[in-house]
């Protein structure tokens, strides 16, 4: 058996390691019973591009998922709505959409707004050097009666809005099966917003 990049250890190397191999089994027996892996290969090369991932320090500087994020993003002619889970590196979306030029605004329960905050915000300069324009991040509490007349200016406005599926929950509740309709395509509106 030949010996190439995507080779990895039955094991996790260090002591401690076991916890990032399991985020990676997770994420790619979830990929696998998603379909959205084609074969084994494609696994274990996600596994490993997972475990590079998770080697790197605290804060993530983007130079594994991020290349091949933007090359797989589809071009789109308008704001789209963006639907993510707590799971892996799931603020990538809102860098490669900034990074392209788009303005995006991040949906929140307040409680997850109040806490984390802070970190969306040295999270962006530490991406970007800079603090966020207007134009470029806003955040809508979810809780607030005008939460989708929000999101409905916004994406008039033209931001794309990014909304975790999970409420940051996680799956400390149970998983609830989500039926993805056109997974994969763009699709264009019917009708303006």
């Amino acid at each position: 058996m030949n010996s190439t990049s995507n080779t990895l250890p039955a094991t996790p190397a260090a002591k401690d390691d076991h916890i990032f191999w399991n985020q990676s089994v997770k994420l790619a027996s979830m990929l696998y019973h998603w379909k959205l892996v084609d074969s084994y290969e494609s696994i274990l090369t996600l596994i490993n591009i997972h475990q590079q991932y998770l080697q790197q320090a605290t804060f993530k500087p983007d130079r594994i998922f991020l290349p091949p994020l933007e090359e797989q993003l589809p071009k789109v002619d308008g704001p789209r709505i963006w639907a993510c889970f707590h799971i892996g590196p799931y603020a990538l979306m809102a860098r490669a959409l900034i990074r392209r030029g788009h303005g995006i605004a991040i949906l929140l329960k307040d409680e997850v707004f109040e806490e984390q905050y802070p970190m969306y915000m040295q999270q962006f300069k530490k991406s970007f050097g800079r603090e966020p324009k207007p134009t470029e991040l806003q955040f809508v509490r979810s809780s607030s009666s005008r939460s989708l007349i929000q999101l409905k200016q916004l994406l008039k406005k033209g931001y794309h809005v990014i909304c975790y599926v999970d409420g940051e929950e996680g799956g400390e509740k149970g998983w609830t099966q989500i039926h993805v309709h056109n997974f994969g395509m763009v699709r264009k509106r019917q009708k303006p917003f």
